[in-house]
Formats: structure tokens, C-alpha cells, sequence
């Protein structure tokens, strides 16, 4: 999903955002629960100027579903890594780590 969510930051970038859509669906269809996948759709809205929206997405779709009793206490690394770089925990801090380590 990481590579989705590449294609999608890309293309934000790029200010392709038929890409990013498409992106951003695949990688919903192929992995729906998937945080990063979410995160691809959310990071759009985010950056169309809906950033509340995605605020609030974030904390019920990924904080939201961490509280269930087989989940984990907290989102996995990369995922809040993610949230706190795009800015949507209310405060942009640093960018994610890259590579696989």
C-alpha cells in the first residue's frame, strides 16, 4: 500500500488529481482496511481544502478503530508517521521516514 499512497502523493504534487483518485481507489478496492490506503483518500481531501474533514476522518476511521478489543492501543508506526507529516492529528511536524528501515 505504501506504493499507492506514493503514486497518490505523487500526483497531489504533479496537481494530478485524476491520478491521485485512481490511485487512491486501486489501493481502497485492493486493501480496504488497509490504514494506509485510507490515508491515501484522506491525504486528498486534505489537500483540496477540506483539512476538518480530514481531521475528522482520521481520528474516526484510523484513531477510531484502534479501540476495539483485538486492535492494537495505537495506529503502526508508518501510519502516524503519515497522519503527523500530512498534518492531521492539527500540527504538521516532519516528513516519514523513506526506504524499508
Amino acid at each position: 500500500m505504501d506504493l499507492a499512497y506514493l503514486v497518490v502523493t505523487r500526483a497531489l504534487k504533479e496537481v494530478d488529481q485524476h491520478l491521485a483518485r485512481f490511485a487512491a481507489d486501486i489501493a481502497r478496492t485492493a486493501a480496504p482496511n488497509d490504514e494506509i490506503s485510507l490515508l491515501g483518500d484522506i491525504t486528498i481531501q486534505a489537500i483540496n481544502g477540506h483539512i476538518e474533514l480530514a481531521r475528522r476522518r482520521t481520528i474516526e476511521e484510523i484513531h477510531g478503530r484502534i479501540h476495539g478489543e483485538s486492535a492494537p492501543t495505537k495506529p503502526p508506526e508508518r501510519t502516524q508517521e503519515i497522519i503527523e507529516w500530512r498534518g492531521l492529528n492539527g500540527e504538521r511536524r516532519r516528513k516519514p521516514r523513506t526506504g524499508n528501515g
